[in-house]
């Protein structure tokens, strides 16, 4: 499960992503058991600023955030154990 902020000016976006991992890959988001998560930031310029592929870029490519840092863009993930 992925959840984001997303910014774009001029040309320029910059999104943080949150990637959460299931204990159990058939779980849904209705009845979630997380194993872990990690938070990465990072940005795109030109042609691949939409949303979508700046989410998936900086998910697979961005900078790990602290598990602070990660806590203060998604609160809602702070009781689950943060990958290190």
């Amino acid at each position: 499960m992925r959840r984001w902020h997303y910014w774009n000016a001029n040309g320029s976006a910059v999104a943080v992503v949150a990637v959460v991992n299931p204990a159990n890959p058939k779980n849904t988001e209705d009845s979630p058991r997380w194993f872990d998560w990690a938070v990465y930031i990072g940005g795109t310029e030109g042609i691949a600023t939409r949303e979508r592929e700046t989410v998936n870029f900086v998910a697979e490519s961005g900078c790990k955030l602290s598990r602070e840092q990660a806590c203060a863009f998604f609160p809602q993930f702070a009781s689950i154990k943060y990958r290190h």
